[in-house]
């Protein structure tokens, strides 16, 4: 079950512990730009693409809320 505390932690400002982790973040940001940059230019202009793309844009969230939240695993 999740607690209340986990909850609230999911949804706090998480202030980067160090340069470490919030280079972490803007590499992540890079990737994502770098695939759906590349992607934008490949595929036609069409629903799927688009939907790619929200995808993309939604997996990068999570890759930096993975950083966010497990920062202190990756900070040293």
């Amino acid at each position: 079950m999740t607690t209340n505390e986990e909850l609230a932690n999911r949804h706090a400002h998480h202030v980067p512990a160090n340069d470490k982790v919030g280079l972490m973040h803007g590499e992540v940001r890079l990737l994502f730009t770098h695939l759906s940059t590349q992607l934008n230019d490949l595929l036609p202009d069409c629903r799927e693409k688009s939907l790619m793309l929200t995808k993309l844009d939604e997996a990068r969230m999570w890759g930096n809320a993975a950083v966010a939240l497990h920062q202190v695993e990756k900070a040293e």
